[in-house]
Parts: C-alpha cells; structure tokens; sequence
C-alpha cells in the first residue's frame, strides 16, 4: 500500500472526473434560440486588416525581388569586371615590358573589355535607374577603353579611360551590396 490513501480512492476520483466531463459536454450540446447575424462592423474592420496585411506582404515581397535582382547583376557585374580588368592588366605589364605577346594580350584585354561592357549593359535594364546609370556609363567607357587598345594607344590615352571606369565601378560599388 502506498501512503495513507484508502485503496479505492483513486478509482471514484477518476469516475467522478469522467462523470463531470460528460455532463459538461452534454449540457452544451443544446440549441440556443435566436437568428444568426453578422455584426457587419466587426467583418468590415476585419476585412480592412486581411487587405493592409496582404498589401504590406506583396510590398514586402516585391522588395525583395526587387533586392533580388539588384544583387544578381551586381554580381554578374563584379564577375565580369574583374576578369576584364585582370586581363587588361596583364595587356599593361607585357606592353610596359615590351613583351613578343603584347599584341596578343591586347586582343584579348580588348575582348575583355567588349564583355564587361555588354554584361554591364545587359545589368542595366534590369535595375533602378540610379543604378542602371551607372551601369550604362561604365560599359560605355570599357567599350571606348577596348577601342583605344584595339587602336594601339598607350599611355594618358589608356590610362584616363581606365581611371574614369575604376571611377565608375567604386560608384556602382556604392550603390551594389
């Protein structure tokens, strides 16, 4: 025996808890008298906040897409950037050192350029106007930078176009992620 509890104690407390839960869901089972009406304030204040909450939901999401995309091609931009300014980098080096492969580099830095210019460009009808920009500026500016080096120009020539595109790319910085 356990404690001072009389054997059977246990069982009618349950039977008496089991009999209370039976009667309780048995006295509410009875129909109430009366006509149903919707209370036409409370469903229209209801209504109102379903509506702010679904616009502020698709607000939030076109924000986010919008976001989105805008980290998309400054990805693609950087990606492509970069390449084109590391080959145009190597074309620098082998014509400071009057490199046999000079020439060759220069096609290819030239390449590099045109693709920058066309990925930047393609960016840019995908962004905000601010950005797009920007965008519009720097491919134009690589695409002049390709020109000169197709052109066989060196020195200030080169140099001014490739310092006003850095311009641009640290402002497309400002505005990217």
């Amino acid at each position: 025996m356990r404690g001072n509890a009389p054997r059977g104690l246990g069982l009618t407390s349950t039977v008496g808890a089991v009999a209370i839960g039976v009667a309780l869901i048995a006295g509410c089972s009875t129909a109430v008298d009366g006509t149903p009406r919707q209370n036409d304030a409370e469903a229209s204040e209801y209504a109102a906040e379903v509506t702010s909450s679904s616009a502020a939901a698709s607000s939030s999401r076109a924000a986010a897409d919008a976001q989105a995309v805008v980290d998309e091609a400054c990805s693609a931009f950087y990606q492509e950037s970069n390449a084109a300014v590391d080959t145009y980098n190597l074309f620098i080096d082998a014509a400071n050192a009057d490199a046999p492969d000079a020439k060759a580099k220069a096609s290819g830095a030239a390449a590099a350029l045109r693709t920058a210019a066309d990925v930047a460009a393609g960016e840019a009808a995908k962004v905000p106007p601010e950005l797009a920009g920007l965008l519009t500026d720097y491919a134009n500016t690589y695409r002049d930078l390709a020109g000169a080096v197709d052109g066989g120009q060196t020195g200030d020539a080169l140099n001014d176009l490739a310092h006003r595109g850095d311009d641009i790319k640290d402002a497309i910085g400002a505005e990217c992620p």
